[in-house]
């Protein structure tokens, strides 16, 4: 006899039961209108089921484009025959907005047995689609200046309730007496630590205010003058333990206007499910230091010098290295004066950062490798990885602090 053997396959076998009335929603939850259109078509797609004739209503809702001017103020009922899948919506666009407004379209009250996708914006209750009508201005400045002053008074509205709100949840840890009650020792002390500085940022509005505006000025003003503060205060300590001007700022100054980035970049890694916008935040604020930070102050600084040429105030300035003045050290090569920088460990500096960013880009390659991305993985893998990079940070303050002692 000969053995007989049985292979063993399998299939998926998908059941769709046509009983059910179905769920409502958009075929797609945004859609852009080019200018000149004069009407809008939106698909309406149901799914899970085509059983019956069903119905829903329909209501333009005005965002910030304005019913009767810019689109049709437009209601009605929206029907399917039994089997019918799919149903389109035609609202009328009056003219083309002199900057780009918006206006949704929102379905509700179905029939019995009819749902909405609760994966979207409106919910068990309705489905919402936002359409955005783009202006025909090409001058981006006309349109910025129409997002600032045409305030809706409902968005206003919304944006002074969580302003309020802010001065209320700025006390509680993790902003609740909810989250207070489950909070930890760490966010405790990052809370307490933290509050002085969140009371006084409660001038800072809401984004949702004057289209963001508002609270992108008030930020950077308020960034700014915790800076001018950060930097006064490291200078004087770095004064009285009798630390130069350049080791307090790489360690002190670094350190303080470095950790706000530090955080943000921890709550884009909490919030988000991949580590762009953390890594983002950190390179794009080191490019704003040295393009704009440095860039934009030598550049005026050396205008400045260039104008006022050789002067008593110029001759008696010292030198951030030697300690000498302008006239001992510079008159004879530069006996017209000018903006003068000291490079110091300059290239040993940049030479021991390439090192740690090297080191860095290494262990991202590797985690990404080993763990499918650059955030996560076992909690052990955690602590070793943080551990290291804290260490280059305290190698590099080390190096630097060893150059300048040579220099």
């Amino acid at each position: 006899s000969k053995a007989v053997s049985f292979g063993c396959a399998s299939c998926s076998v998908f059941i769709v039961n046509e009983d059910e009335a179905g769920t409502l929603d958009f075929e797609s939850s945004e859609m852009s209108l080019l200018p000149g259109t004069s009407e809008c078509f939106v698909t309406v797609v149901r799914s899970h089921g085509s059983y019956g004739k069903i119905s829903c209503e329909y209501e333009v809702v005005a965002g910030s484009a304005a019913l009767g001017e810019d689109v049709e103020e437009t209601n009605g009922v929206l029907e399917f025959e039994d089997g019918q899948e799919t149903a389109s919506l035609r609202i009328q666009i009056l003219r083309t907005p002199a900057a780009a407004v918006q206006f949704s379209i929102i379905l509700q009250n179905a029939s019995e047995g009819v749902f909405f996708d609760l994966r979207t914006d409106g919910g068990r209750d309705s489905a919402i689609c936002t359409v955005t009508m783009e202006s025909d201005q090409d001058n981006r400045c006309l349109k910025y200046l129409h997002a600032i002053c045409s305030c809706d008074p409902g968005e206003t509205l919304v944006g002074l309730s969580q302003w309020r709100e802010k001065f209320s949840e700025v006390f509680f840890c993790n902003g609740s007496p909810e989250e207070q009650a489950e909070a930890g020792i760490f966010e405790w002390f990052s809370h307490c630590l933290a509050l002085p500085w969140k009371i006084v940022f409660l001038v800072v509005p809401p984004p949702s205010l004057g289209g963001a505006w508002p609270a992108f000025l008030a930020g950077l003003v308020m960034i700014g003058v915790v800076t001018v503060l950060l930097n006064d205060v490291s200078s004087l300590l770095g004064c009285s333990v009798g630390m130069s001007d350049d080791i307090t700022a790489i360690s002190f100054v670094a350190l303080g206007t470095s950790l706000p980035d530090t955080m943000a970049s921890r709550a884009a890694a909490k919030q988000d499910d991949n580590a762009d916008n953390s890594i983002g935040n950190v390179t794009g604020s080191n490019a704003v230091n040295v393009f704009l930070g440095l860039g934009l102050s030598w550049t005026i600084g050396a205008i400045y010098w260039a104008n006022q040429g050789l002067t008593e105030e110029w001759l008696g300035m010292r030198d951030t290295i030697g300690g000498q003045t302008y006239r001992e050290q510079y008159l004879g090569k530069y006996p017209d004066g000018g903006f003068i920088v000291s490079a110091g460990p300059l290239l040993q500096s940049v030479g021991l950062f390439t090192v740690g960013a090297l080191i860095t880009v290494s262990i991202l390659f590797a985690r990404r490798r080993a763990y499918g991305g650059e955030l996560g993985g076992p909690r052990s893998a955690q602590m070793r990885d943080s551990i290291v990079l804290f260490l280059l940070w305290v190698a590099f303050i080390v190096g630097y602090v060893l150059f300048d002692m040579l220099d």
